[in-house]
């Protein structure tokens, strides 16, 4: 492995610098667009620490810097996010065109798993407000399923296609039970998992919209004012009090918005 220090980036790699280049640039165009959208809840600072990135071109080397961390989800990944150590680690695929399709959706190209999990560090970094004394799944992973996208928020197709095929099946996560899932609740079911992630991108996307952003900011920023809530049902009562909203409202406004097949001639 070769280091360079690329403020604010340490890196550590296998790969070419061509690599290097284009996943500094992603990421630095991520931070811009992370700070612009979400810069009313993030705490000021002079400036992020030093980011710890790993990439990899051989993929033999990658699991095994990854597999300490004992999580089935990385079998098939090309990136995570360790935030005891505040490092980003990738698996490069085509990174450097961004032309192969990979990951759990179809829509996931290598640049979008680097913004993904460089979304992760950001929030830990700049200090998304924490509304819950333990990680909540649809918050985090919704918030950086929203950012794979560059503008953030746009629609991805695959996550769609995943909601209208669960919701024609009867298959859907009740959204008031996806509001208090943690990871841990998924570990063992990856089908369950994956239909989480869709939701949890939908359910984030349209609480970033313009409609719900304000009320979904007052939330956050209550939060980090009031400390951190057991993650429990009346915790959903108060976030949805806060949105301004209830249970119903709410399902209903993200119904809507899965598309529904087209009717048979």
């Amino acid at each position: 492995m070769e280091y360079y220090f690329l403020p604010p980036f340490v890196v550590a790699t296998d790969c070419d610098f061509g690599v290097i280049f284009v996943s500094i640039s992603v990421l630095l165009q991520l931070q811009e667009e992370f700070e612009r959208e979400l810069g009313p809840i993030l705490e000021q600072n002079d400036g992020l620490p030093h980011l710890r990135l790993c990439l990899y071109a051989n993929e033999a080397e990658y699991r095994q810097a990854t597999t300490d961390l004992l999580d089935y989800r990385l079998l098939n990944s090309l990136g995570c996010y360790r935030r005891p150590t505040n490092t980003l680690y990738l698996y490069n695929r085509g990174l450097a065109l961004g032309q192969a399709q990979l990951g759990r959706f179809t829509d996931d190209a290598p640049r979008a798993v680097l913004r993904h999990e460089g979304t992760h560090q950001l929030a830990a970094d700049l200090q998304v407000p924490t509304p819950f004394n333990t990680e909540v799944f649809w918050l985090d992973e919704g918030l950086a399923q929203c950012f794979e996208s560059s503008p953030p928020g746009d629609p991805l197709p695959g996550r769609l296609a995943v909601l209208a095929a669960a919701r024609q099946a009867g298959q859907l996560i009740p959204w008031e039970e996806l509001l208090l899932l943690a990871p841990s609740d998924l570990a063992s079911d990856y089908q369950r998992e994956r239909l989480a992630y869709a939701q949890s991108w939908l359910l984030v996307r349209t609480l970033m919209g313009r409609t719900w952003r304000p009320a979904f900011f007052r939330w956050l920023l209550l939060a980090r004012q009031q400390g951190p809530a057991r993650l429990e049902p009346q915790a959903v009562i108060n976030f949805l009090n806060t949105l301004g909203t209830t249970a119903s409202k709410l399902s209903e406004e993200l119904d809507k918005q899965i598309p529904r097949p087209a009717p048979v001639p």
